[in-house]
């Protein structure tokens, strides 16, 4: 089966998303459309960059698929995948009309949810989506809400998966107490997680370091947010960096505070290093997170209530090495690449059959 992808994706999410279908033996080939090549050695994986002038962006919003639609005319393609819905669901929508191909939509986020729960959203949400031969989800929450929008449509929970054998856990100096690993915006609330560490600091008798890796708009106003509170020899900033076992496992502690997630693989990572999570019960991590067996949700947003949980988990890390393996075996059983590969398999499979 010839598949090709338009989405808005991050060469690491195009690692993560994409070589569980390169490596499925019902995938022929990938036809991948992106503004910048993505780095891949795959005999597979076909690229096409957008051409320069489409940089701008009446062209890009207009043109592009039209575009795509011309390239993909000499493939004979028998599938399109998309990720992101605005606008790359759209183009994929259009390319489906003009090839007369069916599409799959798969869901990153929650921004389509916010969408469709707006009145001129949900009937533009709707009308697209209902065009689509299945959809995927990053999650059996977001699965369910899906299946009450279409309830005869096929739909998966297929989305975020890590590579295991390069995340497990090393042995390393435990620089940290807490780390965190994202952007930097208000959705991720890291201000939060700032002032709960302000009121773990306060608890006499330790030195506790907090790493926070990442950047974005809000990473000055953090900065500030951590002198005025007297932070800056517990808190660093490590800004852009290669996210690997090597770094992760630095920390004892993985912590998210996030109003809203699909299912974020930083955390698939870290728990696949072993290390203990704390994170707010959002999107589909309980996909990922049974509270006390694979790791644990924040039970309060009171940064005390908060502060108060971390400490017990950090006098309670030793005790709690079942918990970090339970959390890593999880991962490999459900958000390996081998595991979504398995899924790639079966679902391209039925549709070939189908065909």
């Amino acid at each position: 089966m010839k598949i090709a992808v338009i989405a808005l994706l991050k060469p690491s999410q195009v690692k993560y998303k994409i070589t569980p279908l390169l490596r499925s033996g019902a995938a022929e080939a990938v036809i991948l459309f992106r503004k910048n090549k993505y780095q891949s050695s795959d005999p597979k994986l076909i690229q096409y960059v957008l051409p320069a002038f489409m940089s701008y962006k009446p062209f890009y919003w207009t043109l592009t698929p039209f575009y795509i639609s011309y390239k993909l005319r000499k493939h004979d393609i028998d599938l399109l995948l998309t990720y992101r819905f605005i606008p790359h669901t759209y183009y994929t929508w259009v390319v489906s009309r003009l090839l007369k191909k069916p599409f799959i939509y798969s869901q990153i986020d929650e921004d389509v949810v916010t969408l469709h729960q707006n009145l001129v959203g949900k009937l533009f949400v709707e009308y697209i989506m209902s065009s689509a031969l299945q959809i995927n989800t990053p999650g059996m929450r977001s699965l369910n809400y899906w299946r009450k929008v279409f309830p005869t449509k096929k739909i998966n929970a297929l989305h975020s998966t890590i590579d295991t054998n390069v995340f497990h856990p090393v042995s390393c100096e435990q620089r940290y107490d807490l780390m965190y690993v994202g952007v930097l915006t208000e959705l991720k609330r890291v201000g939060l997680m700032i002032e709960m560490f302000w009121h773990l600091t306060q608890k006499a008798g330790r030195d506790y370091k907090f790493a926070i890796v990442g950047y974005g708009p809000l990473e000055n106003t953090l900065k500030n947010l951590v002198i005025q509170l007297g932070l800056e020899q517990n808190v660093s900033f490590l800004g852009k960096q290669i996210v690997d076992n090597q770094l992760l496992c630095k920390s004892r502690i993985f912590t998210m505070a996030s109003r809203s997630e699909g299912l974020p693989c930083a955390l698939l990572e870290a728990m696949a290093c072993e290390r203990l999570c704390i994170s707010t019960n959002v999107g589909n991590i309980s996909d990922a997170i049974t509270h006390g067996e694979t790791g644990f949700f924040y039970t309060s947003l009171s940064p005390q209530d908060m502060a108060n949980q971390v400490s017990e988990l950090l006098d309670k890390y030793d005790e709690l090495e079942s918990v970090r393996q339970s959390a890593r075996a999880h991962i490999i059983l459900n958000h390996s690449f081998l595991s979504a590969t398995k899924k790639w398999d079966v679902l391209l499979s039925e549709l070939d059959s189908t065909q």
